[in-house]
Order: C-alpha cells, then sequence, then structure tokens
C-alpha cells in the first residue's frame, strides 16, 4: 500500500511538473498571449472603436463609419442635426432646428406576449435596431424576470456604447461615385405603426442652401407576428434609394451593417461564432462556422472568405455564393439573409460581398466583439428610378421545435442546420442523426415527466438496457479471463522467446474458450458516441437552457450549465481555466469512477510493471476525466455519473448471478472436456458446465452466428493478416 502511494504521489508531482513547464513555457515563447489570457480580464474594454474599413472591389473602400465623402466627421458633431457635412455630398434627415424623431419599439416587449414573440427597438440615427427583446425566454437561470435581450450596440453596459455598431444600421450610399456617410445621420420619420417604421434621409448635392436634392433614400422595418408562419422572428428590412434626377442616370452601391455578436452562454468554452451557408447546385446549402475566439483575425473578414466557399479554391466551377451571414451563441441566432430581387430560393445576385469587423482587437479572444456588413453591387440607376434591397433578419433560438419548421428548413434559409455544428477530432464519431435522435428521445422523456433532468436519467436507462447484454457478456469474459490465469501462465511460460508463436497460441485458447480481444471494451466503445453527441446536444439543445433539475428542488438550475453550488466572488485562476464555483457533479464523477475502476474484474496475469501502469491509469482517469469535464454543462455530468453508478450496481447484479450459477453447476458436478491441441503441440483444456462447451468458439450445428461472434472472427482475421505482413516483412 505504501508502494502505491508513493507511486500516486510521484505520478502527481510529475503531472503537476509539466502543467508548470508548459505554462513557463508558454508565458515565454508567446508573452502577449498570455498577458491577454491570465491577466485581468474585463467583459468590455475601456475605450470601444469604430468598425474598421471594409475590404472592397477596385470602385474604393467604403468610408468608415464616422467618414463622409473623403473627409473626417465625428458622429453627431458636425452640422445641424440631421445632417452630415462634408466637402462633397451630403445627407439630411430632419429638418434643420427640428428634433430626430424617439426611438420606436415594433411589437411588444412584454413577457410571453400572445401576439408578438419579440420587441425591436429602432432608432433615426442610421436607421438602426437598437435592441431586441425575446418575450419568450428568460435572461437566464439567475434571472428569471428580465426577457433575453441582446443585438444592443457593443459596449451598451458599460455606459459608452458604440454607436457605428447597431444592428442594421446604413453605414454608407454611394451615388454617382460620391459616398455619403448615412450612419451619423437622424432620419426623418415618414410613418409608423405598432410593427412597422419607416425613415428618410435626403442626400444632396453640396452643403449650402442652393444645393440640388438628388436622391432620397427610405428604409423599412416590418416586424412578424405570432401567427406568421415564421413564429414572430423575422425582421423585415428594405432600404430604397430613389434617383431625383429625371434625366440623368446613376450608379448606386451600399454598405449595411448586419448583426451583432450575441452575450456569451457558456463561461469557458467557444461559445460564439460568425456563420454562413453558401449555395450548393441542387437547392442545398453548406454551413460554415468561424468561431470568434481562435478563427477570427485582427482584420476581420475579406470579401474573398465570404463570396466563395474556400480561399484555396479559385475556379469558378467551384466557386459557391454565400446566402446569408449570422452570428449566434450556443443557443440564440442572429441572420441576415439578402433577398433576391424575384424572391427566388438562392442567393442575391445584387450583393458584392458580406464582410466583419473586429471592433476590439485588442480584448481578450473570449470577449471579441465582431459586426458583419454586407456590401451591394455597384448597380445602375435609370433617371427617375429606384433600386431596393432588401433583407429578412432573423433573431430567435436555436430550438427545433422553431428551426425544423418548413418555414426555416427550407431553401434558401436551411436555418436548422445551425442545430448541430461539430468539428475537431471529434466529428468522426459526431453524427447529425444521433444527436437529433437523442434530442427527440429526450423530448419524450420530458414530455412525460415534465423535467428535463429526470429525461436524462431515463435517457440513462434507455441506453443501459439496450447496452445490458452487451455488458452482460462483457462482464462473464472478464471474469472468464480471471480464472484462465493459470493456463495463460503456462503458454507464456511456453513461449517465453518466441512473442509470435505466443500471440497465435493465445488467441488459438482465447477462440476455444469463446472469449475475443474486443469484448472486454466493447460496451465502452458503442457507449462513447453518445457521450460524444450528448456532449454537442447538451451544449448546444436549447431546451435545456435555463432548465432546473428535479423540479427546482436540488442546488441544479440550469441544465446546460455548470451546476454551481457555490459561486466565488472572485474566479480563481488556475493553468488553463478559471474556477468560478464549486461544482459538485465533476467531484461525484471522480469518486464514481474511483469506485468503478476499483471493482472491475482484473485481468488474469499481469506483471508488476503493467500492475503499475495500471494503478497510474486508474488515478489519472479518475482526476483528469471530472477536470475535464469540471466546466461542462450539468446535464452532460448528471448522465455520465448516472450510467457509471447504474453501470457499478449492474456490474455486482451480474457478478452475483454469475457466481450463484456457478455455485449450482458446482453442487451438480463440473464437466471437464478436453480442448483440440494447439497447432504448436500444446493441449489446453476448456472449462464448462454440464452443458459441455457452451460458449466455446465454434457455432453450434444449425445455429446462426451472432454478429457478436463474426465481430470476433473478424478481428481475429485482421490479427492473422498483420502477422502475415510481419512474416513477409522479414
Amino acid at each position: 500500500m505504501k508502494s502505491d502511494t508513493k507511486r500516486l504521489i510521484v505520478g502527481m508531482l510529475v503531472a503537476f511538473g509539466v502543467l508548470m513547464g508548459w505554462n513557463l513555457f508558454m508565458k515565454w515563447q508567446w508573452p502577449e498571449w498570455y498577458a491577454k489570457e491570465h491577466g485581468p480580464k474585463q467583459e468590455q474594454p475601456q475605450q470601444p472603436v469604430a468598425p474598421a474599413p471594409t475590404t472592397a472591389t477596385s470602385r474604393g473602400t467604403p468610408a468608415t463609419t464616422g467618414t463622409t465623402g473623403g473627409g473626417q466627421a465625428t458622429p453627431g458633431t458636425t452640422g445641424t442635426p440631421g445632417t452630415v457635412t462634408a466637402a462633397g455630398w451630403v445627407a439630411r434627415g430632419v429638418a434643420a432646428g427640428h428634433a430626430p424623431p424617439a426611438a420606436r419599439v415594433l411589437g411588444k416587449e412584454v413577457a410571453n406576449d400572445p401576439t408578438y414573440a419579440m420587441g425591436v427597438r429602432v432608432v433615426p440615427r442610421g436607421a438602426a435596431v437598437d435592441r431586441v427583446v425575446l418575450n419568450s425566454f428568460d435572461k437566464s437561470a439567475d434571472d428569471r424576470k428580465a426577457r433575453f435581450t441582446f443585438e444592443e450596440p457593443f459596449g451598451a453596459g458599460t455606459g459608452n456604447p458604440v454607436a457605428e455598431t447597431r444592428t442594421l444600421m446604413s453605414r454608407t450610399v454611394s451615388i454617382a461615385g460620391q459616398r455619403v456617410d448615412l450612419g451619423a445621420v437622424d432620419w426623418r420619420e415618414e410613418r409608423a405603426d405598432d410593427k412597422s417604421v419607416v425613415y428618410a434621409v435626403d442626400v444632396f448635392d453640396g452643403a449650402g442652401d442652393k444645393a440640388a436634392k438628388v436622391a432620397t433614400v427610405y428604409k423599412t422595418f416590418a416586424l412578424t407576428a405570432r401567427a406568421d408562419a415564421s413564429q414572430g422572428y423575422i425582421l423585415n428590412v428594405t432600404q430604397r434609394v430613389e434617383n431625383l434626377q429625371a434625366d440623368k442616370a446613376v450608379n448606386v452601391w451600399a454598405v449595411v451593417n448586419g448583426v451583432g455578436t450575441p452575450p456569451r452562454e457558456l463561461e469557458q468554452r467557444p461559445d460564439q461564432a460568425v456563420i454562413g451557408a453558401f449555395h450548393v447546385e441542387g437547392g442545398t446549402a453548406k454551413l460554415h462556422q468561424w468561431l470568434i475566439s481562435s478563427d477570427f483575425g485582427p482584420n476581420g473578414f475579406t470579401s474573398k472568405a465570404w463570396t466563395q466557399e474556400d480561399e484555396k479554391n479559385t475556379t469558378a466551377e467551384k466557386r459557391r455564393p454565400a446566402l446569408w451571414i449570422g452570428q449566434q451563441s450556443s443557443y440564440f441566432n442572429s441572420i441576415v439573409r439578402p433577398i433576391p430581387a424575384d424572391n427566388a430560393p438562392r442567393d442575391a445576385d445584387w450583393v458584392q460581398h458580406f464582410g466583419g469587423d473586429l471592433i476590439n482587437p485588442t480584448a481578450i479572444p473570449d470577449h471579441f466583439w465582431v459586426m458583419t456588413n454586407v456590401m451591394t453591387k455597384d448597380l445602375p440607376v435609370a433617371g427617375g428610378q429606384a433600386r431596393e434591397f432588401a433583407f429578412e433578419a432573423y433573431f430567435g433560438p436555436k430550438g427545433r421545435k422553431v428551426l425544423k419548421n418548413d418555414f426555416y428548413a427550407a431553401a434558401p434559409r436551411f436555418y436548422d442546420q445551425t442545430l448541430v455544428i461539430s468539428g475537431g477530432l471529434c466529428a468522426v464519431c459526431t453524427w447529425s442523426w444521433l444527436i437529433n435522435g437523442l434530442v427527440w428521445l429526450l423530448g419524450i422523456f420530458e414530455w412525460a415527466t415534465k423535467d428535463w433532468g429526470v429525461a436524462i436519467i431515463l435517457l440513462v436507462v434507455l441506453v443501459r438496457a439496450l447496452l445490458h447484454p452487451i455488458t452482460k457478456k462483457s462482464q462473464v469474459h472478464m471474469m472468464k479471463m480471471q480464472k484462465m490465469g493459470p493456463e495463460l501462465e503456462k503458454l507464456k511460460k511456453r513461449f517465453a522467446d518466441d512473442k509470435e508463436a505466443l500471440a497465435k497460441a493465445q488467441m488459438q485458447f482465447y477462440k476455444e474458450q469463446g472469449m475475443g480481444p474486443i469484448l472486454g471494451c466493447l460496451p465502452m466503445f458503442l457507449q462513447m458516441p453518445i457521450w460524444i453527441a450528448l456532449w454537442n446536444a447538451l451544449q448546444s439543445t436549447f431546451e435545456l437552457r435555463a432548465e432546473p433539475f428535479l423540479y427546482g428542488l436540488t442546488w441544479i438550475k440550469d441544465l446546460a450549465q455548470p451546476d454551481k453550488l457555490i459561486r466565488f466572488d472572485q474566479p480563481v485562476n488556475l493553468f488553463f481555466f478559471q474556477l468560478n464555483a464549486l461544482n459538485i457533479l465533476p467531484l461525484l464523477l471522480g469518486v464514481v469512477f474511483y469506485l468503478q475502476s476499483k471493482l472491475q474484474p482484473k485481468p488474469p496475469t499481469m506483471s508488476k510493471e503493467q500492475e503499475s501502469q495500471q494503478k497510474m491509469m486508474i488515478w489519472m482517469s479518475t482526476l483528469l476525466f471530472p477536470l475535464f469535464l469540471y466546466t461542462g454543462p450539468s446535464g452532460l455530468n448528471l448522465y455520465i455519473l448516472t450510467s457509471t453508478a447504474f453501470g457499478i450496481v449492474e456490474s455486482k447484479v451480474i457478478r452475483k448471478h454469475i457466481k450463484e450459477r456457478e455455485a449450482a453447476e458446482a453442487a451438480r458436478g463440473p464437466v471437464i472436456v478436453d480442448g483440440p491441441p494447439d497447432e504448436m503441440g500444446g493441449g489446453v483444456r476448456r472449462v464448462g458446465g454440464p452443458k459441455g462447451g457452451k460458449g466455446g468458439g465454434a457455432a453450434e450445428p444449425g445455429k446462426k452466428k451472432g454478429w457478436l461472434q463474426r465481430l470476433q472472427e473478424k478481428a481475429e482475421e485482421l490479427q492473422k493478416q498483420q502477422q502475415q505482413q510481419k512474416r513477409k516483412g522479414k
């Protein structure tokens, strides 16, 4: 026991030393990154900056917000209210001396309002969205009275909002080569009701009183109600440029803000992403995701990244135009879709490119702000005619009940593809059908129990019941392996100098005893895809957001977040993450993992070195697995904890049943049957009950082989092929 304790202490010290060394290496190699990641963290930067210029085509770079006609101007400080003055053309909204119109709320900002699913606050400055309130959803599990609010200008909570980052704000319009800033203008209100508003701004050739009015830009916001097919989460936006010069055609292009970054939902994992859908021939779409914390550079996105799927694909045949651009958190989407002039289910051909501006490049990656934008093509407008650009904006949950309906799932939206986004090393075994199936089962169990946590436990029972036959076979296999220890030791002594012959003899022995090398770990292999699917599902299943466990009677108030028994006033910084709370479920996981490892049947023969390695693996898994899941969703930890505890009980019951059966068979008298000699001339014995060779390697006459036996034979065949290849190599 003392030697085991020493090995444990040495192992922990080695692991601690490795972590310390890696920490110092990162600090030495990348000091700026280390300072951002481990220094004092702020939710918002002290001095937010305006959006960076958007990369454009050869017609010129659109003016950065706050720039008009090539000259510099500070928003809201130049000229009279509603006017932006510059050397070239100017935009004028409200008349001189008049106050700008008040902000309006389209729909209602009322919890569970029966008519409107959301309230959208719009402001005349830049004709933009200032706030979106979803009436049916709590702000968080800690604040159920407030409604979930997003699409506010960045820095709104600091008292120093960046006005230029308002959603769907008109940033720039170019008429006949003259760029005019529209974002710093107070547009006049033409008409409005409870669900729509129309703003307008005039464009003049020059800033003087005698300047001619050359164009008028109208912008309409129209909110859908719950009775609409979209269930009330769509805001339709139209920008119309009218050429007032009857005898002169002009070219027009514009830049409009897209959507902003939704609030973070997860604490210490990648949560926010820019998303885009690319049109694929045949009426389908391919979804792309760029994590803001890792995939977004200081210069934002270039036009090339959005006008074709892959920057390496330069041929016209491989280019796929983008259908829409958006941003998402784990549970909410904000999407802007340009609408084609003919309203066809495809991309809008009047879009030049989508882009994105990184607003606070000096912030830590987990708190980046990104504002997307849409640039139109340079299009002709005949004298006295108009050019219209229409957008459809989705502000709503990533819920299956919403996005799986025909309105959102069909072309050209395909918004249902945002429900499951997987990548990395686990993408191979992360199947959308499995995730959707697990969520569907959870929904059925929740419908029956009215509690998502109980539904997760029932899912454990179902999965364990389905795997019980395999688990039982695995337990029987491992107990047989224990009893075959003396026979295996004989084989090791006989073929001590010939490892290849030893492996062959062991395989023959296992086959005669009805055992295979893959049966012992098969239950774990079959459960891993389920765990990985649940990892993705429980981090993106909207229905679990802010849902408590056991009808609110426990400390677990949100199954989509860590359980947080005790919250810390100040986070505790560790090497690779922060501790914001004391989470109990991951600690209980460590306990049940340790108990499971101690109760599992051990291999029949192990050297001292193998025993030490196994003990080290037990302690490493007991410590590292809960550490990895410490900030994971409590729903996932609840599933693994329940499944592991269920497995411990199941294992004890199975072994008890096996021992009782063996005792009964021993009372009737054992039957020993001589097995056939192996190829090396040695003989082994097969030990069975009164029924002789039941469970042996060969199938009974007239009985069809089971899938486990076929799987075992396939493994044996592959091993033989490997041995043959080794012989050829020699």
